[in-house]
């Protein structure tokens, strides 16, 4: 480099006309989880569904558009009357029991609809397989009350056909999905939260997606399996 042109950078410098070079950001935080919690929300809040059923609470989804609703066996139990209220709507509906299964903790329910009326089920995965342990997953639900809350987790470990996580979903997410991001405008059904944490932040059960898959023909003929 010239004499000349070190005084003119110099000059060029001092004067505003080139930049400062900062050196990386090494201290910058990196990216957190939960950052696509706002799009998981927006894209599967619909899809979710409170339920009353005497004196139980929790959480159910549709699958598929017709008004057909999952959650957990245990959620409608011995109920005379089970009442179901959409995220948009301040008035419950009346919803149906079409068939249970007490051993995997599944039910199906019915929602009355009008004629013409569809529903936004969640997406089934298009190759279901159990989630990965260490995976990151969110639920949508009631705990404690709290309408249509969101939590975050990852997967603990696998046990057979109950999966143990650590997404801090409390009495009332019973029912509730469990779900996996797949990128701008995608998410996917992983599960069913089968028994929520009775202490805030403590481990929940998911049945997951091919338990579920497996035992829906069943519910769909109307079985009711346990109880007895």
């Amino acid at each position: 480099m010239t004499k000349a042109l070190r005084l003119w950078l110099c000059l060029a410098f001092c004067h505003g006309l080139l930049p400062a070079c900062s050196p990386p950001a090494h201290n910058d935080p990196p990216p957190q989880l939960g950052g696509v919690g706002p799009e998981v929300y927006k894209l599967a809040a619909q899809s979710v569904v409170l339920i009353e059923a005497g004196l139980h609470q929790g959480s159910g989804f549709f699958i598929g558009d017709t008004g057909a609703i999952l959650t957990a066996a245990h959620v409608i139990r011995d109920a005379a009357l089970i009442d179901v209220t959409l995220v948009d709507e301040s008035s419950p509906r009346h919803a149906s029991l079409v068939g249970f299964d007490e051993r995997q903790d599944l039910a199906l329910l019915q929602l009355d609809v009008a004629p013409g009326e569809t529903f936004n089920g969640l997406q089934w995965p298009t190759s279901p397989q159990p989630p990965r342990k260490g995976e990151e997953l969110w639920s949508i639900g009631h705990p404690g009350g709290q309408r249509w809350g969101i939590a975050s987790g990852i997967v603990a470990f696998t046990d057979g056909d109950v999966l143990q996580s650590s997404l801090a979903a409390g009495r009332g997410s019973s029912g509730g999905p469990v779900l996996a991001y797949r990128g701008p405008g995608q998410v996917e059904l992983l599960g069913l939260i089968s028994r929520a944490s009775k202490e805030p932040g403590g481990p929940s059960l998911i049945v997951p997606t091919p338990t579920i898959m497996a035992a829906l023909p069943t519910l769909q003929a109307g079985k009711r399996q346990g109880w007895s």
